[in-house]
């Protein structure tokens, strides 16, 4: 069965904080029947070791992790660029 995150809503964690911001993780829960769906926060990585809040996750984990990608895009670009320049 699809779940379906429309039907959702978070509320904060009693018992996990975000490696980066220090708050509450937040907690998704069907807003039908207030069952947890999921309570375990987001992988930090590669901005901190451990889990974070969705809203760290959105605004500093996913920015940053394509920052990275971009850059190494960049850098196979210029090696390649480099080498044709050489031929």
């Amino acid at each position: 069965m699809k779940n379906n995150l429309k039907d959702t809503h978070r509320i904060p964690s009693d018992t996990s904080t975000c490696v980066i911001c220090s708050e509450p993780i937040d907690v998704i829960v069907r807003t039908s029947d207030d069952k947890v769906l999921w309570d375990g926060g987001c992988n930090a990585e590669p901005v901190a070791e451990g889990r974070c809040c969705s809203y760290c996750d959105q605004e500093v984990v996913i920015p940053t992790r394509i920052q990275i990608m971009l850059a190494q895009r960049r850098s196979e670009i210029d090696k390649v660029v480099k080498r044709e320049k050489s031929k």
